[in-house]
């Protein structure tokens, strides 16, 4: 097959965990054969495209200037010059399916192109993004969990919030059209999807209000890319690795160590964990975490000057292929988000390499982390109860062995990748795959 993925953005230019997990899935099928392109913007002065190779895999990058956050919301409206770069890829990578994986800050119109085409689209529903502009469900400007429109008024006081606009949210009304119309336009896409995958069923079950049908929607769990050397001995297929060599926590008595991996972003709760940890004794217990601080310096900043614990530990990004070493040397990995996460990978990375994990009590979490017996949930939001946990783990090494013990087989990126083929192979043998229909409104 000649597959394209199309996605909003992509290492490395940007790291996170829908780009990585496309970068991912793109490796493994062109390893089975198949002819694997990826297009994505990247943001940078000027306009153009670039393609480069990765090993089999052919990366197109394209630009149209610097991605704000204004500019990325209008680009879905309209944006020639990354149009322009779509068609030519359309011509040289010339692919019988399209695999969109997100479409954040990309024009719409690419949809148009492909049923032009005749070029049928499948479409993996990563975040929220398809019904909340933010992608999130949690507002600007209370920082709650939203749970979708209400007549778009919502969005249009999110967007004044995410501007800096909170003395005049009266005008969110003014701009609700704006967001009903964006809304539209996506739901459209979501309907001529020839097929729609989502990771968890509470992402299903949240994407309920766009009514999609159920024959052209499936839950296919995200896998993790297991390093070809490591340390670990897997047993069997994908089963959760005894990791030779991991430290022991109850011998001698070492410090308690707590992880946490992934973006250093409000929405992710990393300020409830280091209030949580700046609770807990000051000796025989340290907590690194593992993120980008350029991403989000104001929200760092604000990290740091919350931090009063001493062995608190800023690490920077870690290499993915060096995670899951990384990883045996922890008690626990802390997942404290305080928005409806939809996979988080970091939860079977954490599996595979032994380690239990505490996760807010929220969302597709719930789905990945068994209370008490692979790890503990807890409410999200809430230093206190989190600090609970952390000591119950901290004082009881026999509860941290029962919940290493507990850990269930993790499931690979390989695993993953025989569900799609298979989504792919029937969406080439349906002649209509591609409903013929003037451009989107």
């Amino acid at each position: 097959m000649r597959i394209l993925h199309v996605v909003h953005q992509y290492p490395p230019d940007y790291i996170g965990g829908v780009e990585l997990h496309t970068q991912a899935l793109a490796r493994v099928l062109a390893e089975r054969g198949h002819q694997v392109s990826v297009f994505y913007r990247r943001s940078a002065e000027g306009a153009g495209l670039e393609r480069r190779q990765e090993g089999d895999v052919t990366v197109w990058a394209a630009w149209s200037g610097l991605v704000k956050p204004t500019g990325r919301f209008l680009a879905s409206f309209r944006d020639e010059p990354i149009l322009d770069a779509f068609r030519h890829v359309l011509e040289e990578a010339a692919p019988g399916l399209v695999h969109i994986q997100h479409l954040m800050g990309l024009p719409l119109a690419l949809v148009d192109l492909l049923r032009q085409k005749n070029v049928p689209f499948v479409l993996t529903l990563h975040d929220y993004w398809w019904l909340c502009a933010n992608a999130q469900l949690l507002t600007n400007d209370s920082e709650e969990l939203c749970e979708g429109p209400e007549l778009w008024i919502n969005c249009g006081r999110c967007a004044l919030a995410r501007a800096g606009r909170d003395n005049v949210l009266w005008l969110a009304p003014t701009i609700a059209p704006i967001f009903a119309y964006r809304n539209s336009r996506l739901h459209r896409i979501a309907e001529l999807a020839a097929h729609v995958i989502v990771p968890t069923t509470f992402t299903r079950e949240t994407y309920q209000p766009l009514n999609l049908p159920s024959h052209k929607l499936t839950v296919i769990p995200h896998g993790i890319a297991v390093p070809s050397v490591t340390t670990f001995n897997l047993e069997g297929d994908a089963s959760a690795p005894a990791v030779s060599g991991r430290r022991s926590s109850v011998v001698g008595r070492p410090p308690f160590r707590i992880a946490y991996v992934g973006g250093l972003a409000r929405q992710k709760g990393v300020h409830v964990l280091i209030e949580a940890v700046n609770h807990l004794p000051r000796e025989g217990v340290s907590l690194t975490l593992y993120g980008d601080e350029a991403a989000f310096p104001e929200y760092v900043a604000e990290l740091k000057a919350l931090v009063s614990h001493p062995r608190i530990h800023f690490a920077g990004r870690i290499p993915n292929e060096q995670l899951l070493q990384a990883l045996t040397d922890v008690d626990v990995l802390v997942v404290p988000s305080i928005w409806y996460e939809t996979a988080a990978l970091v939860i079977q990375e954490a599996f595979a390499a032994g380690v239990p994990v505490i996760a807010s009590n929220l969302g597709a979490l719930r789905e990945r982390v068994r209370h008490g017996e692979d790890g503990l949930l807890v409410p999200p939001g809430d230093p206190a109860a989190l600090r609970k946990a952390l000591l119950e783990l901290l004082q009881d090494p026999t509860l941290r062995a029962r919940l290493r013990n507990g850990i269930r087989p993790f499931r690979t990126i390989e695993q993953q990748v025989d569900d799609i083929e298979v989504i792919y192979h029937q969406v080439l043998q349906e002649p209509s795959s591609v409903p013929a229909a003037p451009p989107l409104p």
